[in-house]
């Protein structure tokens, strides 16, 4: 938490966490955005994953939302209070539209626009993998 802390007061952006529904509270305890959370429905970055509105019934509820990096981006209602979020970070254009500079992982992610800032070990959360995403400003 407190290399995400660090990392974030350094160089600000937005974050997204991949993988096990235990890191929903690590954004809060670390004070830094994201869209990977506990939220509700009435939030302006659904548009950016779903711009035609074809997956509202997946994210029109108070939910917890999981991060999935992925090759394709979208939305998925996992359980019935618990939707996953899918992201290609290598999509630069919904990465600065969702505003999201880095990514934490709890597995080792191999993709091209990731560099590894840092690796964690938590007892709370296990392995953190720290990435910058590095394509952001492209277009």
């Amino acid at each position: 938490m407190k290399a995400i802390k660090d990392i974030n007061t350094k160089k600000p952006g937005g974050w997204f966490f991949d993988g096990s529904i235990t890191l929903e509270s690590l954004p809060l305890l670390a004070d830094v955005q994201t869209i990977t959370t506990n939220m509700s429905y009435h939030q302006d970055f659904w548009k950016y994953l779903d711009p035609h509105g074809e997956h509202t019934s997946v994210y029109n509820r108070a939910a917890h939302v999981m991060g999935d990096i992925d090759s394709k981006s979208g939305v998925e209602l996992a359980a019935i209070n618990q939707i996953k979020v899918h992201l290609n970070p290598c999509d630069s254009h919904l990465v600065e539209q969702l505003k999201i500079s880095y990514v934490v992982s709890t597995s080792s992610v191999d993709i091209s626009c990731l560099k590894l800032l840092q690796v964690q070990k938590s007892k709370a959360f296990g392995q953190l993998n720290i990435y910058e995403i590095e394509n952001r400003n492209a277009n």
